[in-house]
């Protein structure tokens, strides 16, 4: 599972890594980097990335919200300070399939063109092989790289660039990949007791099955001003029993006041998922986003207990706002 920059960085930030200073909107009071969230590479060079001041960052945020990048939606942004960039490097941890264990790349070069750095400046290697080839900074930075990627089970925790910028290095970038096998570890408890669950800060349950599908819903509901109150996938194949106890999952947290499931049905059934909820007779504002296998039956399921099943994400989460 491929995490976005903004995620990425709360987890420097976590290890003690040093990122940039972080603004919302409304916060800005210097030069600041707007940023495109996504989840691929080549912002800079598609747009996605843009420099602003305190009177024209809501203009330059928006010229970037909405920008399709390698066919992906920018429905985010995040506002950094401007770093006094005086050197850029790369540094990365990533999984050696040959050796069963995580390895080290660093390069003095960084930066969008990394792929065009000759192999002769880049050091790669076990930790233990190559910490006398780089400086005591990187070498710290690696022991925590090394640390979130065996602690978050990453199989790829990348700064590009990292920045020196006066006399400290930071983390101008990240890409984390969390390897999706070990999802279950991660702060998610098992499917038996209605799915993966993490519990958030806000007041909207989410209800999705898939991963990604549940991070879209999460950041799609952010972009439209409202704060989740949970992460939680019920996986594939989701029974209306599964379905029962992630709904008893959601509401036992006294915090949410409103309900959002979001179901793409392919070993799924929308029928069964539907019978889950007209089973639990929920007592909240909700919506629903219903396709896939079974639509038609789930859907009419639904409407005859006067629930009405949205086509979209967007619509769902305009609905749940609304």
């Amino acid at each position: 599972m491929k995490l976005l920059e903004s995620q990425g960085k709360e987890i420097f930030k976590e290890y003690g890594i040093n990122i940039p200073k972080q603004f919302k909107l409304d916060e800005v009071d210097q030069d600041v980097v707007v940023k495109a969230q996504v989840l691929v590479g080549g912002r800079g060079k598609a747009g996605g990335i843009k420099l602003a001041n305190k009177t024209n960052v809501k203009d330059v945020s928006q010229q970037i919200l909405g920008m399709q990048i390698k066919g992906e939606e920018v429905k985010q942004v995040l506002i950094e300070e401007k770093l006094n960039i005086e050197e850029e490097h790369y540094l990365s941890v990533t999984v050696d399939r040959n050796s069963k264990g995580y390895i080290c790349v660093a390069s003095a070069k960084g930066g969008v063109n990394i792929e065009d750095v000759p192999k002769e400046d880049i050091v790669k290697g076990k930790f233990e092989n190559i910490k006398d080839k780089v400086c005591a900074g990187k070498q710290k930075l690696f022991q925590k790289l090394l640390q979130i990627a065996k602690e978050k089970d990453a199989i790829l925790v990348e700064i590009n660039p990292l920045v020196l910028s006066d006399h400290k290095l930071y983390a101008a970038d990240s890409k984390v990949i969390i390897d999706d096998n070990a999802l279950f570890r991660q702060d998610f408890e098992g499917e038996k007791e209605g799915g993966n669950y993490v519990e958030l800060d806000g007041d909207v349950g989410i209800i999705g099955n898939g991963a990604g599908l549940v991070m879209g819903t999460l950041d799609t509901l952010a972009y439209y001003g409202e704060k989740p109150a949970n992460f939680l996938d019920v996986g594939g194949g989701s029974s209306t029993e599964v379905v029962e106890d992630a709904i008893d999952r959601v509401l036992e947290n006294k915090n949410v006041k409103k309900l959002l499931v979001n179901i793409f049905a392919g070993i799924s059934r929308c029928d069964e998922v539907a019978q889950a909820i007209v089973n639990k007779k929920i007592g909240i504002p909700m919506v629903v986003r219903m396709v896939g296998t079974n639509q038609e039956k789930g859907r009419e399921i639904l409407l005859a207990n006067g629930i009405k099943a949205f086509d979209s994400m967007e619509e769902c989460v305009k609905e749940i706002v609304k």
